[in-house]
């Protein structure tokens, strides 16, 4: 089965979105208008969208839908009002996501992002038949050097499912993140914060409170394994393997590979720095 017939397969796509202001509108638009094809490629789509405030809100809510609505096909919204300025606002909205579509019935979905693009060449990526779970995964150069470089164990020990895009069949899960776990995980990180504050009023950032208390990729590949899915990995073995030389070569700790391609698929977090072709 070819990457479009997959496509071919989704009742919708869906994405989460935040908006601060102008300069995420810029954003956006920039971005859409390269993947504005492959949007298109899909009959009905669900956007999730956080405001930085209200009243950013109140000023840019029609406007992104108007932005979306030129680039992707028959758009439902929800306009969340509350937002954590933490990774606790994404796993609400990936979720509200996902149990949407649950609720609609829905089987195949594509959840992506509003800053992955995907380029020609993903066209080319021939996939399993009867998988449930379509993914790519994420390895880190610290990974690598606790696994001593070794190539083929990386290779097939390797389970990371990067959040950013893939494919599931919705009807065969039940969550991807218990968000009463994430609620109480949430109030732990607050409180470690107003202990640190009344240690060091000045700080500004601390490496244990980076706002992800929740590891995404983690909680993803869970849902996965506790669901018993059928899983593939989207990218072929052989350039997985080419991928790891190049993350150990290059000492790319970030696993997601910003501004990096893999076969096509760009998660592109930086529009204002250049973009490379990792495999």
């Amino acid at each position: 089965m070819w990457f479009k017939e997959i496509i071919q397969k989704c009742d919708a796509i869906v994405l989460p979105a935040y908006i601060a202001g102008e300069e995420d509108i810029n954003r956006i638009d920039h971005l859409q208008s390269i993947n504005k094809d492959f949007n298109k490629l899909f009959h009905k789509t669900i956007i999730c969208v956080n405001y930085k405030s209200l009243e950013i809100r109140k000023e840019y809510k029609d406007k992104i839908e108007k932005l979306f609505n030129n680039y992707f096909n028959n758009v439902d919204y929800i306009h969340n009002k509350t937002n954590f300025t933490n990774v606790r606002s994404l796993c609400e909205q990936e979720e509200s996501l996902i149990q949407l579509c649950k609720s609609r019935n829905y089987k195949f979905i594509c959840k992506t992002m509003d800053h992955v693009v995907i380029l020609e060449e993903a066209y080319d990526l021939e996939l399993n038949n009867d998988s449930d779970f379509y993914y790519t995964n994420g390895i880190g150069a610290q990974r690598c050097l606790e696994w001593e470089n070794d190539i083929e164990l990386i290779a097939n020990q390797t389970f990371f499912p990067q959040t950013n895009f893939y494919f599931l069949d919705v009807s065969k899960i039940d969550y991807i993140y218990d968000l009463e776990e994430v609620k109480e995980k949430h109030l732990e990180y607050d409180e470690n914060d107003k202990k640190i504050k009344l240690i060091d009023p000045e700080y500004k950032f601390h490496p244990k409170l980076n706002g992800y208390f929740v590891c995404c990729e983690d909680e993803t590949g869970k849902m996965a394994t506790r669901n018993k899915l059928k899983m593939s990995d989207m990218i072929p073995k052989d350039k997985f393997k080419l991928l790891i030389q190049r993350v150990i070569y290059n000492s790319i700790v970030d696993p997601s590979f910003k501004n990096l391609s893999t076969c096509g698929i760009l998660h592109y977090q930086y529009i204002n720095q250049p973009i490379n072709k990792l495999i």
